[in-house]
């Protein structure tokens, strides 16, 4: 695209016309994203959390939530982030004022939430979003832990962003809004590295009034990159499809309410895989120096498998108990030899945290 000419838009098409071996070649395969039509109307949610003019029902969501808990992040201050009630963020968002502040609920377990209320699920994703054949991430989570899972809801007032990301391991992921307006940029695989500085950091945005002072010495093909963007305003009751490896950044235009999956199948266990791969090497590489503090080998790797849960949410032997690499790729389960002791055990953990950026809740 031209400097100075308008972006590519996302297509919009009906989901409900979709066949799985449609919706695989046309879009997930080849990594395009898309904006599903015809789904999410026929959700519980969407008639359940909506008033009659089409706002959320931020009374009915605080009183059937409240008393389980979800993370909020400010961000008008460095993204700050803080346990709340998610009842009471409810009841803080349906204010008689408007809300003071940019806090946005965010990576809220929706699923979990419901299962630990007695409540509905309200919603049901189509057979090539879903478990049991689409969505290995969420059938393993479910199978092994039951709780832990990558199905998310998301709500914040106006003004709440995203920064500029990729989505958690190389996956794919769709959110769907049930009330409100989400702005989209979008940024094509092939100009990723053009969106990182030189220590592999992504912008916090690479819009021209968002850029950080300097940028052009940090970022110097931010703006390259932001010619190749493709732009999406998507609405109440649509479904934005993202695919693996494409760095985007998202605004909430109204107060916006949206329930969100990562996933992942065969058409990007590859790339999810490499992803995995970078990351395991470049943890051991920045904290190698440290190798021969530890007491044995096994050691030394199994504390690189920690720092990678840290850092990403999931380590080498989780991703080839979960499947992601298909048959004949990957090793076996490791057991854990990390000892919880205290003395110089801590202080070459703390160490190793510290050389590979991570850290450990």
């Amino acid at each position: 695209m031209a400097r100075g000419a308008d972006p590519a838009s996302v297509q919009r098409v009906s989901g409900s016309d979709l066949s799985t071996k449609l919706f695989i070649e046309q879009y997930a395969a080849v990594g395009r994203p898309v904006i599903l039509l015809d789904l999410v109307s026929s959700w519980p949610a969407y008639s359940q959390w909506r008033c009659a003019d089409g706002g959320p029902n931020l009374q009915k969501l605080a009183e059937d939530f409240q008393g389980v808990t979800g993370p909020v992040v400010d961000c008008g201050h460095d993204y700050d982030i803080q346990s709340w009630d998610v009842g009471d963020y409810f009841r803080w968002a349906a204010g008689t004022v408007p809300p003071e502040g940019a806090l946005y609920l965010k990576d809220w377990h929706l699923v979990d939430a419901c299962r630990s209320l007695g409540l509905e699920v309200p919603y049901e994703a189509p057979d090539y979003l879903s478990a049991p054949v689409h969505d290995w991430l969420n059938l393993h989570m479910d199978r092994a832990t039951g709780k832990d899972d990558y199905r998310f809801s998301y709500v914040g007032v106006a003004g709440t962003r995203t920064p500029l990301h990729h989505d958690v391991l190389f996956s794919h992921s769709w959110s769907a809004n049930i009330c409100g307006r989400k702005h989209w940029i979008f940024y094509p695989p092939d100009v990723s590295q053009k969106l990182l500085d030189s220590f592999g950091n992504a912008a916090e945005s690479a819009q021209p009034q968002r850029r950080c002072e300097g940028w052009w010495q940090r970022f110097p093909g931010l703006q390259e990159a932001w010619d190749r963007r493709l732009e999406a305003f998507q609405e109440e009751g649509e479904l934005m499809f993202v695919p693996s490896g494409w760095y985007h950044e998202v605004e909430n235009l109204t107060m916006t309410i949206s329930i969100n999956h990562n996933w992942l199948n065969a058409s990007n266990a590859v790339q999810v895989w490499t992803f995995l791969r970078s990351e395991w090497q470049s943890v051991r590489e920045k904290i190698g120096d440290l190798q021969d503090t530890f007491d044995s080998p096994d050691e030394f790797l199994e504390q690189c498998q920690v720092l990678m849960r840290a850092n990403c949410g999931m380590d080498v032997p989780g991703t080839c108990r979960r499947g992601v690499v298909g048959a004949g790729v990957g090793g076996g389960q490791a057991k854990s030899r990390v000892r919880k002791q205290p003395g110089r055990h801590c202080c070459r953990r703390d160490k190793a945290i510290a050389r590979s950026g991570g850290k450990l809740d």
